[in-house]
């Protein structure tokens, strides 16, 4: 497997669900190379934003 080089920043999407009664668990992680693919990303999977008994949320931070 080869090595990637990145010049620039990096960000990194955590997607959890939140179920009332279970708690939480994380769904999975994704990595953008803008902040505006992150957010827009996050804008998009955090909407509809579901009910109080369960819903999903997207979260991103820059990691370098």
């Amino acid at each position: 497997m080869s090595e990637m080089q990145l010049s620039g920043p990096l960000f990194k999407v955590t997607m959890t669900e939140y179920e009332r009664g279970y708690g939480q668990r994380e769904m999975g992680v994704k990595f953008f190379t803008t902040e505006f693919e992150a957010k827009e990303f996050c804008f998009n999977y955090n909407n509809p934003p579901g009910d109080p008994d369960c819903f999903y949320r997207a979260s991103y931070q820059k990691v370098n």
